[in-house]
Parts: structure tokens; C-alpha cells; sequence
């Protein structure tokens, strides 16, 4: 729907002044979903009728006070032959959509490797040739940023044909929609259409909608940030149009008497890509809400780059997803792609922190992830060159999950069960099916053990069960951790029966066995209220961007109520700096909220290791106090989260089956 700016009066726009217009979503060639309600909308004069015709049903509405208007046709069912839509409006205009079908719709977005076309795949060439399909449908956005929703796009839909297919700047139609759809006709006998909206090397943040934020806690902070930049938009284009006006009289006296023209005014600044929302604004809230019936996604690569941190992108996920639904009103389906290795390492280095936080976001209901690290056969590329295979275990999943193709066996083997048996460690799979192999045929790879020192060893490993697999090292007799393809170019060569890679885990992030994170409170009084922002503000377990925090100013504390008594052995902080400087922090302990124990205290070095451990003898605590003492040259834009952890006291073992309660914070603000 329109989205009508606050102040059109004052640029010389009179809302509600439209002629009869569709999006351009709803176009030539479209592909409308079958099955659900299917809402057409436009804008058209302020309190002109519109009327919609589409094969048996024929709708009226009334345009609003800002020329919008919106009516929902009944559940359609699904049409190879070509059908016509029209749409009348009481100023007599009118508009006709012709050669529409009716089958299934996908939406694909993320960054490059959701935007990379069939023609920089293998065999690209071959590839668009042979991309001749009358009943698939494809649409492309155009990359463009803005700092207000936008009503349309700027391209309509198109047939799938070798000159379309061919057609952009990175190889074409975007493969991973293209190699979908294509499996999804083999299998379901309909029309498709595909829409793809990704923007290369660009974050998640831009895509999350302002009531994606709202809807994660802890993530609420960055709607302010939206609404702040808005605000200063709209100032910036109303100074525009001032100036513009000033400039068109000087250019008619400079005409008329013969002067060199003033130069004309610069125009309001545009977002970048990296803002939040700044993508969603003008590349997915135009497509709302076109009937669909689900989401791919391929994005993350930008993220482990620009600024590293698990805990935030599976934050991120979770307001991606939550928000999109909430703009459709569905609980969508939401598939993704885990991205894959690549061997600039030295930018590359917490990769396993974002797949750690892509495998967590599992928990969100009605999605899936399909791994990527077998389909990399050139680690020089972070663009791996066959998106046939990604594509077809997105497609499997939506096969057997959304239309019922239940002998389909989409699921990747995942850690089930972790026992420590001293010198020897069993690992128990889930999803093996016909049981356990390898791609290779020879004993499985990557594994790795370690003692209560944590230094790793790599581990043989045998496969002694359908489901199971046996590891030791002879460097470790008594096994307190297991991990899995964590090494930055792993590619291991364990799989299931139909050929799916197993997922990489490690034993020192239990999230990734149970998903039993808890958060605590933060209880600290000594905050700062940031403008509009109260005591919600303060974060209890994300930050994004640096703007939620506990803990504001070196000197003072962050206080966290686990709100009820918790047996705990161990504190950790991680990561606790930025890898660059110096540090030193208290860290204390309380069961009433007035008697502390101190249980850690790190005095300055430069850190030199992931993660920093405080352990003592197992007792309740209900409160964590952490006090940072001095840092040195660390700046908000350099210095990382520190993360601060309570590990439940385990008398069995100190293993995988420990819960955790986490809390980030910062030295300073990052605003």
C-alpha cells in the first residue's frame, strides 16, 4: 500500500492526487498464488471507485483519503492457460493485466550469492540458452535505498525466456530462485513464479522492517535509529524544495538577463545499503503484501566481515523473519542457506560464530537451512560456482514440509547426544535415514577433542552404529569436549544416506546441542536515558550496532538478576575485547544483592585467546556483577561485545548438557 510522507503539503504535493496505478508487482506475466486470499492493490483519486475483475469475481472498493486502495480476491486455483485481469476506476480510467497464471510464488533475497545469475554458474551460457520456460515467471528489483517505504518498484514481471534469464549484471536471474523453481515443476505440476530482491554485499540489518526490531527484544533500540533518520529526511527534503524554488527564480532572472545559471541545489542524501531498513524500504515493502508462499534466503557472508557477532545475527534472524510475517500476515515459510567457506580467513576469521547463529535460528518455527560447505570446490570464490545443489535443498524442504512430499528426505544429520566415555567420546546423529557414510568412502574427518585445557586435537574417528560415530586422540585420555568441521576451510566428508553433509558443531557453544540459552535481567541503575529510550533499552543478551548497553562508563557496573537462585560453577566473558587492547575488569558474585564475592578479575594484556574463563566451587548465585577498570585505545567502532556467561553447575559433567545465561555489554556507547 501507499505509504504517504507526513509533510507533502509543504513539497507541493496534494495527497491523494493519483491516477489509476498498479505496483508493478501486479503486472504482465505475473504469477498469482494459488490457494489463499490474493490482495490487488494501487492507488487511484482520493474517493474514486475502483473495480476489479478477474475471471468469476468482481470486487469494488473506494480509494482513501491518500489515493489507496486495496481489495482481496478469493482463493484461486491453479491455471496453465493465460487469464486477464481489469481494473475500472469511477474517473474512467482503467487498466487491463493480461497473460496471468495462477500456481506457486517464492520470494529470494540476501546479498551476492542470492543474486548471482545462472549465467556465472557452471555451464552459464548452456545454461540461459536453455532457460526457455513458459510457465515460470521471474521479477528483479533494482538495487535502491531510501530512508521511507516506498510504494513501487521499477521493474514488472517478465516470462522466463533465454533473453530474460540472461538478463543483469551478475550473471542473469538469480540461480538459487531459477534452479528452485525448476525442481519444484518437476515435482508439483504448476506454474511458478519467483521474485528476487538481494543486493550484494549488503547486511541483514537492511532488510529487517522497523517492526521486525520491535518485535525481538533487546532489538527495539534500533527503531529509533530508523525513525531519527527519517526525521531527518524529511527536513532535508523539505530543504530541498525551498531551495529549489529559490533557484528556479534566480534561473529565470539569470535567463532572462543573460547571466551564468546558479548551479541547482544538492539533492536530500540517500541511504547507504548498510542502514538499517534502508533495503526493506524499497526492495520488500513494495511487494507487500503480494500473495506468496514463502521466503529463501542467502545472506551472512557481509555480516561475518563487518562486525562479528553470533548472538546479534541470530537476533537479526529472528526480527527478519518475525517482521516479514507480520507484513504478510502468515507464518510464512522461511528458507535459508548456511554460506559456505572461503579462504580469506584473515577477514573470514568468525565464520563459525554467524553458522553457530544460523544453526540456532533452527528454533524459529516453520524454517530450514540447507549447508553449503560441500558445494564450495573453490575456496578462492566466495561465490560458490553450482547453485543447482543449494537450490534443490531449499527445494526438498518446501517439497515435503509445504506440499506433502513426504518420500523426500531433505534434512542434513545434526548432533543428537554427545557421551564422554574418558579416552573416547560417541557422537549420536539425527536425520542419518538409511544410516551414516562418507562422500569418499574413507574414515570420517574432522574431528576434533580436548581436554579440560580446551586445546584441540584432531580425532579419528570411526563410524561404529547407523547413527553413531566413535573419536579419540591419543593426545587426550580423558575427553571434556567434541567439535566438528570448525576449522575455517573444513569441508568434512561425513553424510547421511542421501548424500546431505552433516552440520559442524562444537561442544564449548552447548546452544548448538539444546537450544537452552537463558537470559538474565539487567538490574544496574546508573544508566543513561538515551532521548525517548527508558530502562527498556538496556540489553539482556543483543547488541546491535552498540545501541543497546549495560555497563555505560569505565568505573561503573552492570548488574544482572538471573531472578531466581541459579547453582552456578562458572563465569565466562567472550569474546572479552577486541583482540587489539588492553583490558582490565572485576568480575563478582551475589546470592542476596548486598554480600559479593569476587570470582575473576582480568588485569590488562592484550587478549590473546576467545574466551576468558572464571571458575569456582559450585554455589547458588542469583546475581552477576561485571565492573570494567581501565581499557586502552579501545573506541566504541573497535572494541567487541563482551559477553558475559553463567554456566549451571553440572556434578555429572562439565559437558554439553549445561545451560547458559547471557548478558553483552559494552565499555561505551557506539551511536
Amino acid at each position: 500500500m501507499y505509504s504517504p510522507l507526513s509533510f507533502e503539503k509543504e513539497l507541493g504535493i496534494e495527497p491523494g492526487n493519483h491516477e489509476l496505478r498498479l505496483p508493478k508487482v501486479i503486472s504482465d506475466h505475473m504469477v498469482l498464488q494459488q490457494g489463499k486470499p490474493v490482495p490487488v492493490w494501487g492507488l487511484c483519486q482520493k474517493g474514486a471507485k475502483v473495480t476489479v475483475v478477474f475471471q468469476d469475481q468482481t470486487l469494488e472498493t473506494t480509494a482513501d483519503g491518500f489515493g489507496s486502495w486495496m481489495v482481496r480476491l478469493a482463493p484461486l486455483t491453479k491455471t496453465f492457460v493465460p487469464q486477464t485481469m481489469t481494473i475500472k476506476a469511477s474517473t474512467g480510467e482503467e487498466i487491463v493485466v493480461n497473460d496471468i497464471l495462477i500456481g506457486e510464488v517464492w520470494l529470494c533475497s540476501g546479498q551476492s550469492n542470492m543474486e548471482m545469475g545462472i549465467k556465472a554458474c557452471y555451464n552459464g551460457d548452456e545454461l540461459v540458452k536453455n532457460a526457455d520456460h513458459p510457465f515460470l515467471r521471474i521479477l528483479t528489483t533494482v538495487n535502491k535505498t531510501s530512508y521511507t517505504p516506498r510504494f513501487d518498484i521499477d521493474r514488472p514481471w517478465d516470462v522466463c525466456t533465454p533473453e530474460t534469464a540472461g538478463r543483469g549484471t551478475f550473471g542473469g536471474f538469480c540461480a538459487i530462485g531459477y534452479f528452485f523453481a525448476r525442481r519444484l515443476m518437476e515435482e508439483i505440476d504448476a506454474p511458478i513464479g519467483v521474485i528476487n530482491s538481494s543486493w550484494g554485499g549488503t547486511p541483514i540489518r537492511s532488510y529487517i522492517p522497523p517492526i521486525g526490531f520491535e518485535k525481538v527484544k533487546g532489538m527495539e533500540g534500533n527503531v529509533y535509529d530508523v525513525k531519527k533518520q527519517r526525521k531527518l529526511y524529511e527536513a532535508s527534503l523539505v530543504n530541498t524544495y525551498r531551495k529549489n524554488q529559490e533557484w528556479a527564480e534566480k534561473l529565470k532572472v539569470s535567463v532572462k538577463e543573460g547571466e551564468i545559471m546558479p548551479p541547482p541545489p544538492k539533492p536530500p542524501k540517500y541511504p547507504t545499503p548498510y542502514e538499517n531498513c534502508s533495503i526493506y524500504n524499497t526492495q520488500i515493502h513494495p511487494l507487500v503484501p503480494f500473495a506468496i508462499k514463502g521466503f529463501l534466503w542467502y545472506q551472512a557472508e557481509y555480516d561475518v566481515i563487518d562486525r562479528p557477532c553470533a548472538e546479534s545475527y541470530y537476533q537479526k534472524m529472528h526480527a527478519l523473519v518475525e517482521g516479514w510475517r507480520e507484513l504478510w500476515n502468515e507464518n510464512l515459510p522461511f528458507y535459508y542457506v548456511q554460506i559456505a567457506p572461503w579462504h580469506y580467513v584473515a577477514i573470514y576469521t568468525h565464520r563459525n560464530e554467524i553458522i553457530d547463529a544460523q544453526t540456532r535460528s533452527l528454533d524459529i518455527p516453520n524454517t530450514g537451512m540447507a549447508l553449503a560447505y560441500d558445494t564450495a570446490d573453490d575456496l578462492a570464490n566466495i561465490h560458490p560456482m553450482d547453485k543447482k545443489p543449494l537450490a534443490v535443498r531449499l527445494a526438498n524442504l518446501a517439497l515435503k514440509e509445504q506440499y506433502g512430499k513426504n518420500d523426500i528426505k531433505p534434512y542434513f544429520p545434526k548432533i543428537k547426544s554427545v557421551e564422554l566415555e574418558g579416552a573416547k567420546a560417541k557422537l549420536t546423529f539425527d536425520n542419518v535415514y538409511d544410516g551414516l557414510t562418507t562422500s569418499d568412502g574413507k574414515t570420517p574427518d574432522c574431528f576434533e577433542v580436548a581436554g579440560s585445557d580446551k586445546v584441540f586435537h584432531p580425532a579419528e574417528a570411526k563410524i561404529t552404529s547407523s547413527d553413531a560415530v566413535t573419536i579419540s586422540a591419543p593426545e587426550v585420555k580423558n575427553i571434556k569436549y567434541v567439535q566438528f568441521g570448525r576449522g575455517l576451510l573444513d569441508r568434512p566428508n561425513l553424510r547421511n544416506s542421501v548424500g546431505l553433509s552433516a552440520n559442524t558443531f562444537t561442544t564449548l557453544d552447548t546452544r548448538l546441542i539444546e537450544g537452552n540459552l537463558a537470559f538474565g535481567k539487567p538490574v544496574t541503575s546508573n544508566y543513561e536515558t538515551y532521548l525517548d529510550c527508558g530502562p527498556e533499552y538496556l540489553t539482556d543478551g543483543v547488541i546491535d550496532n552498540g545501541n543497546a548497553w549495560e555497563g555505560t562508563r569505565l568505573g561503573q557496573t552492570a548488574t544482572i538478576d538471573l531472578e531466581a537462585p541459579t547453582v552456578c560453577d562458572t563465569i565466562a566473558v567472550y569474546p572479552y575485547s577486541d583482540g587489539l587492547s588492553a583490558q582490565r575488569y572485576t568480575i563478582e558474585i551475589s546470592l542476596d544483592g548486598e554480600n559479593w564475592e569476587r570470582v575473576g578479575l582480568k588485569n590488562n594484556g592484550i587478549p590473546d585467546k576467545p574466551c576468558e574463563e572464571y571458575t569456582f566451587g559450585a554455589k547458588p548465585v542469583r546475581y552477576v556483577r561485571f565492573k570494567i577498570l581501565y581499557t586502552n585505545r579501545m573506541r566504541p567502532d573497535e572494541f567487541a561485545e563482551n559477553n558475559l556467561c553463567l554456566r549451571t553447575y553440572d556434578s555429572r559433567e562439565r559437558s554439553a548438557r549445561i545451560n547458559e545465561i547471557a548478558v553483552f555489554f559494552r565499555s561505551e556507547r557506539n551511536l
